[in-house]
């Protein structure tokens, strides 16, 4: 190992705090080149613990960078936050059906089979966008299969290892939709999947700057009728249906809870209202395509006091979902 790498490894163990034969273990289990360790450091794990005061999860962005060597780092840089934000945003809606012990490794897996499924030539936002449609797919099958156990991870588990799809397992979420009172929601998200899916089109990074007002929408649950105008979003259009159809089934969730609970037991009823209104506010502040990681610079400037006042959500653009 050159002397030059030498120091950059000792640079990444004084910045990150995480020993450089750590580093040195990463880079060979992943067969990873220790220049390239290095410029995920820079690039994107230092801006982000400056701006977060908190060092992110190194080992899993390292494993996504395995699987994505192909790629410019900078390119690379673009899809980090968006996979980052879906996480976050999982984890926001506080369901045991999409996180477990194995979701983060389910996911995982799902974007490297379905990196090792991409054609060379596809552009890198193209990748991104599939990755977010069919996800958010088996997000909403693992919500309306009737099984107790049913998990996200195990809704994944038969594509990751190539004993299924994501179109069959669509059409099994579509056939236990009969008499369900958010049936419509699903049925008109999952049947936009295909189209999404067969005419996505790069997108700019501040593409879904419209959707601002969200937020004060989301006790009725309307993210926009997504509709698809002459040039529209095809990407936009099923990503607001998704956030619709989400919003309807915990809305049910939090009425059949409120039924069992009944008079009697106020305090289970506030709190499936209270567990309500923070899921349609991770709903409504799901946003993976204008998820971005800062510069160097830009993550030292967020972190300064008068600057964080004036720009808020720079910071919790990288983690994906803006605190209460």
């Amino acid at each position: 190992m050159s002397q030059l790498l030498t120091d950059d490894l000792s640079r990444l163990q004084n910045q990150s705090h995480i020993p450089a034969t750590t580093w040195r273990q990463w880079c060979n289990l992943l067969k990873l080149d220790p220049i390239d360790a290095v410029d995920v450091w820079e690039e994107i794990c230092h801006p982000i613990m400056v701006a977060t005061r908190k060092v992110p999860e190194v080992s899993y962005i390292l494993q996504m960078r395995a699987a994505r060597l192909e790629l410019d780092i900078f390119d690379f840089k673009e899809e980090v936050p968006k996979v980052l934000h879906v996480i976050t945003f999982l984890y926001a809606l506080k369901d045991e059906r999409l996180i477990n012990d194995k979701t983060k490794s389910a996911l995982l897996k799902f974007y490297r089979k379905m990196a090792l499924q991409s054609p060379p030539e596809q552009p890198h936002g193209l990748f991104l966008q599939k990755f977010l449609v069919d996800l958010c797919a088996a997000i909403l099958v693992a919500k309306v299969l009737p099984a107790s156990n049913i998990t996200l991870a195990g809704v994944l588990k038969p594509i990751v290892e190539g004993h299924g799809s994501i179109d069959q397992i669509i059409g099994l979420g579509l056939k236990v939709l009969n008499g369900k009172p958010y049936a419509d929601r699903i049925c008109a998200c999952l049947a936009e999947w295909k189209n999404a899916v067969n005419n996505l089109l790069p997108v700019s990074a501040d593409a879904d700057d419209e959707e601002g007002e969200e937020e004060d929408r989301i006790d009725d649950g309307d993210y926009g009728e997504g509709d698809d105008d002459e040039g529209g979003d095809l990407l936009e259009v099923y990503l607001v249906k998704f956030k619709n159809a989400l919003h309807a089934i915990y809305e049910r969730e939090t009425e059949l809870e409120s039924e069992l609970a009944g008079e009697e037991d106020e305090t289970r009823v506030e709190q499936a209202e209270a567990l309500l209104d923070e899921r349609l506010k991770a709903i409504g502040l799901f946003k993976p395509l204008q998820a971005t990681i800062p510069s160097i610079e830009e993550a030292q400037a967020i972190v300064k006091p008068a600057e964080a006042k004036r720009s808020p959500t720079s910071v919790h653009n990288v983690i994906g979902i803006r605190p209460r």
